[in-house]
Formats: C-alpha cells, sequence, structure tokens
C-alpha cells in the first residue's frame, strides 16, 4: 500500500511540474507564437526592402566568400556579410535573415543564416551568414525568408 501511495504522489508531482513548466516558467515566446513574423522581401535596384521598408539591406554591402569555420580551422564555410538597418521606430527583439545557397545551375544546396539580437530604431548592423554544404560549388546566394521576432526580453 505504501509503495502505490508513492507511486502516485510521484506521478501526481511529475504532473503539478509540467504544468508549471508549461503555463509559468516556459518563456513567453513560445506560449505566444503571434511575436514571430515573416516580412515581404523585395529586391530592389540598390537595395533589399524587407517588410515594406522597416527593415532595409544595402546590396553594395553584401559579399560572399569561402572562409574558415571559426569552430574548425580545418573546415570552411560560405559566408555572406553585409548591413542590415532597422528603419522602423521600433526595436527588433531578434532578426533572422536566411539565405538559399545556388550551384551554377541555380539549384538550391542549402541555406545560410545570420541572427541578429536587440537592433534598435534606426541603428545599421553588420551581419554574417555561414552556410555549410557544398561551399566549393555555391556560385549565388539569394535573401530567402526574413522573420522578426518583436517581443522577445533577450536581454536577461
Amino acid at each position: 500500500m505504501i509503495i502505490i501511495g508513492v507511486v502516485i504522489a510521484l506521478l501526481l508531482l511529475i504532473i503539478v511540474g509540467l504544468l508549471l513548466f508549461t503555463f509559468i516558467i516556459q518563456p513567453k515566446s513560445a506560449l505566444y507564437p503571434n511575436d514571430l513574423e515573416e516580412l515581404k522581401i523585395e529586391d530592389k535596384d540598390e537595395i533589399i526592402s524587407i517588410g515594406e521598408g522597416k527593415i532595409v539591406i544595402d546590396k553594395s554591402t553584401l559579399k560572399g566568400s569561402v572562409n574558415k569555420s571559426v569552430f574548425d580551422k580545418k573546415e570552411k564555410v560560405y559566408t555572406i556579410s553585409g548591413h542590415v538597418k532597422n528603419n522602423s521606430d521600433q526595436k527588433y527583439s531578434a532578426l533572422d535573415l536566411e539565405f538559399k545557397l545556388y550551384n551554377s545551375s541555380n539549384i538550391v544546396l542549402g541555406i545560410a543564416i545570420a541572427n541578429i539580437s536587440n537592433i534598435s530604431a534606426g541603428e545599421t548592423w553588420k551581419f554574417k551568414a555561414d552556410g555549410y554544404e557544398d561551399i566549393n560549388d555555391i556560385k549565388s546566394f539569394e535573401l530567402s525568408r526574413v522573420t522578426q521576432y518583436s517581443n522577445l526580453d533577450l536581454e536577461k
């Protein structure tokens, strides 16, 4: 009888712990997925306009190159670098810039992703996005998706 009571008590503790984690401890961003938004990308002459001009990438700053990995000097990565500017009047908790990597036949080889945290209104940030797939075959890249997170508290 005592063993059954202990088992039931342990199960109740596990259930209460899971409920606490799900509704109290878990970060707000996971509970409210509306805080993230995929933004529309418009490729214009000299800039890439994101989210109707809220965020802008100056095309003249975009460069792609093969470099040594910061994690393993024997490994190489394809790095896309550039400058992104927040033209809006709001602070973005985070921006994810995703680039598709293409070979000479215009086949997608993989992706490179840059993450930028806490970009204030009016700020310009330099970013780097690394891709690891078939780096010697990469001939071009294209910004394919931008996701913004506006209500995360990443400064804690």
